[in-house]
């Protein structure tokens, strides 16, 4: 997948794309406002493209002292190729180097919050029918990139989370969560590698039919794609995880 600045010929690849997430992802009438952005945009908007064909898009445009995301969307035929997150990252990397910025803000619904949640950003109120009915606006923001995390500040944003992890950091390809299972880890295979960074507590870790022991400051890798889990582990338990590199890792590139 490659991710490049939008020209003015991407504009019906992403009007076909736009009116695939209709009406589960946008409002009908939201197709025209659409259009109308793709013909006088001015601030910073980016295509992903895959084998050739645009296959999503994301930008943001700057108020004050805050970068709001806008019109972020993906090909839905093509869910799980994790294009929304690559642009993700690739916007906020765009944003970072912006001195001004200090607050990160984005519109969204109850259909994609979860998906911004997983970048850092904090619900701060709702409006139901906002967008249409039965598709609500959810308004939620993110602070500026920090450059320092305790775990003190993990567990603060993990209270604030409905998961059992956080994210607290994301950077190019790197992504940063807080972790800490309730009595049962019950994650799934990631289509990235992983690293973990044992913060507290005791325990085992299983990865790809082997168990070890671990205990604080132990780093774990796990490559993308493989069967892990943590078990018997101490009720203290907490981790670091790092995300990075393309989806099915760094040893798919390298074939």
């Amino acid at each position: 997948m490659h991710i490049r600045a939008f020209k003015p010929i991407d504009a019906e690849a992403l009007l076909t794309v736009f009116r695939k997430n209709v009406p589960q992802a946008f409002a009908e009438q939201e197709v025209d406002e659409y259009s109308v952005f793709l013909q006088t945009y001015t601030d910073p908007y980016f295509v992903a493209e895959d084998m050739g064909k645009v296959v999503g898009a994301c930008g943001h445009y700057l108020k004050e002292n805050e970068a709001h995301i806008c019109w972020i969307l993906s090909d839905p035929d093509r869910k799980g190729l994790g294009i929304g997150s690559a642009l993700m990252r690739y916007n906020l990397d765009a944003i970072r180097q912006l001195p001004s910025v200090r607050r990160i803000v984005c519109r969204t619904s109850q259909i994609a919050y979860r998906f911004f949640e997983k970048f850092g950003f904090q619900l701060q109120y709702t409006t139901p029918d906002f967008w249409a009915p039965g598709l609500d606006l959810y308004y939620m923001t993110r602070s500026y990139m920090e450059t320092l995390f305790s775990p003190e500040a993990g567990m603060a944003r993990l209270k604030q989370s409905t998961a059992e992890f956080a994210t607290v950091f994301t950077h190019g390809t790197l992504l940063v969560e807080f972790y800490k299972p309730d009595k049962v880890d019950k994650q799934q295979p990631h289509d990235r590698d992983e690293v973990y960074v044992v913060i507290s507590g005791t325990g085992t870790f299983s990865c790809a039919g082997e168990t070890m022991s671990f205990k604080p400051g132990d780093l774990l890798f796990v490559p993308a794609g493989t069967e892990h889990r943590f078990e018997q582990f101490s009720d203290d338990f907490t981790t670091w995880v790092l995300f990075y590199g393309p989806v099915g890792g760094e040893q798919a590139v390298a074939r």
